[in-house]
């Protein structure tokens, strides 16, 4: 029920205030390292969310699924990154939620074919990129 509510908060928090400011308000992570048994956690939860997903409605594709899996993740204390990118030819968007550099809810090498636009970092990762 929780990934349910999750994800149709996701969903209407995008249609009534946009792709910005809904990346822009994901609770805050936390600047610690995630161990391996975490990540596998972090990736359980995320197939949780894909598959409700799939009897949620079909336009809840990527964007609203990651803004779920981030925010679930944070408030439980993960570092995770929501990603929103785009690939130029043929134009496409995704949206995906990572790690420590490991993509928790696509393959792996989603990150060659796209180039993120946004990315909504732990505080610690923020932190360094403007220092």
């Amino acid at each position: 029920m929780r990934s349910y509510l999750a994800l149709v908060k996701a969903d209407l928090d995008l249609l009534l205030h946009g792709v910005n400011r809904t990346a822009a308000n994901v609770p805050p992570a936390s600047q610690r390292s995630a161990s391996e048994h975490e990540i596998e956690e972090m990736r359980r939860v995320a197939e949780n969310i894909q598959r409700v997903a799939l009897y949620y409605r079909p336009g809840a594709r990527c964007l609203p699924q990651a803004v779920a899996i981030a925010r679930l993740l944070r408030r439980q204390g993960y570092p995770v990154t929501l990603v929103i990118a785009v690939r130029r030819f043929p134009f496409a968007a995704h949206a995906w939620v990572e790690c420590q550099g490991q993509v928790l809810t696509d393959r792996q090498d989603v990150r060659l074919e796209f180039t993120p636009i946004v990315r909504n970092e732990p505080a610690q990762a923020q932190a360094r990129a403007t220092a």
